[in-house]
C-alpha cells in the first residue's frame, strides 16, 4: 500500500506540471525557447522519474503536444510498474529501482518547421535498461506536427523505397569504414520499406536525419545509429 501511495503521488505530481506546460515557462537570455526550467525528480518506493523538455515561448501549442507526448510516455511507464511488485523486484539479487529519464537533444528551427527528438531511457528489470525516441517535427505554417510521409511524399511517390535503398547504402559504408558494428541481415531486416523503420527522423535545414532505435540495424553496443539525406534527394 505505500508504494501504491507514493507512486500515484508522483504520478499527480508530474501529470500536474504537464497540464501546467503551457504556462510555466520563462525566457532565457532572449531565446526563443528554455528548457522545462525544473526538471522533475520525484521517488515513488524503489522508483526514480525525470523529465525534462523544451518550452517554446512563442508557441503554446507545440508546449502542449510536447507535453502530451511525454505524459504518454509516463502512463505506459507507470502501467509496467503496476504491473511488477517493486517491493519483490527489490529483493532480487540484481535489485535496482524502476527508472523513467525524459530528456531532449539539439532544437533544430528554421523558417518551416522546429524539430527535436525526445530520448527516453526506462528501466524496469533485466540487464539493462532501453533507450526509445520520440520525435517531435512541427511545422510553423499549419500549426501540426508532420510525420515522415508529409514531409517526403510531395516530393517523390516512391519516396520510402528511395529512402529504403538509400538507407542501406548509408549504413552498409559505415561498416565498411569501421564506423559502426553490424551485419548485413540486421541492416536489411531493419531498413525494409515500411513507415515504422522510419520512425524516427528529424528536420535539419532542408535534410532528414533517421535515428535507427536499438538492435534495429545494429547491436545494444552501438547505440542508435544515424544516417542523413537531403530532401532534394527524393525529388
Amino acid at each position: 500500500m505505500k508504494s501504491k501511495i507514493m507512486a500515484t503521488f508522483c504520478l499527480i505530481f508530474l501529470l500536474n506540471f504537464l497540464g501546467a506546460a503551457e504556462s510555466s515557462y520563462d525566457a532565457v537570455g532572449g531565446a526563443t525557447e528554455s528548457n522545462s526550467n525544473t526538471e522533475i525528480e520525484q521517488d515513488a518506493v524503489h522508483c526514480e522519474v525525470k523529465i525534462d523538455f523544451p518550452i517554446f515561448e512563442d508557441i503554446p501549442i507545440l508546449n502542449a503536444l510536447t507535453a502530451q507526448k511525454a505524459k504518454e510516455v509516463t502512463d505506459e511507464f507507470w502501467n509496467g510498474y503496476y504491473s511488477i511488485s517493486p517491493d519483490d523486484m527489490a529483493k532480487s539479487p540484481t535489485a535496482r529501482n524502476f527508472e523513467l529519464v525524459i530528456g531532449y537533444d539539439d532544437i533544430v528551427r528554421d523558417k518551416n518547421y522546429i524539430s527535436f527528438v525526445l530520448s527516453i531511457y526506462e528501466y524496469a528489470g533485466g540487464a539493462h535498461g532501453l533507450t526509445s525516441l520520440v520525435p517531435v517535427n512541427y511545422d510553423i505554417k499549419t500549426k501540426k506536427l508532420v510525420s515522415l510521409a508529409d514531409v517526403l511524399r510531395p516530393a517523390s511517390k516512391n519516396w520510402l523505397t528511395k529512402l529504403s535503398n538509400e538507407a542501406r547504402k548509408q549504413l552498409t559504408n559505415k561498416v565498411k569504414k569501421g564506423e559502426l558494428s553490424s551485419d548485413e541481415g540486421m541492416i536489411k531486416e531493419g531498413t525494409e520499406p515500411k513507415l515504422e523503420n522510419f520512425d524516427v527522423f528529424q528536420i535539419e535545414n532542408g535534410k532528414i536525419k533517421i535515428i535507427f532505435e536499438q538492435y534495429q540495424v545494429a547491436p545494444y553496443s552501438e547505440g542508435l545509429p544515424e544516417i542523413t539525406i537531403p530532401i532534394d534527394f527524393f525529388r
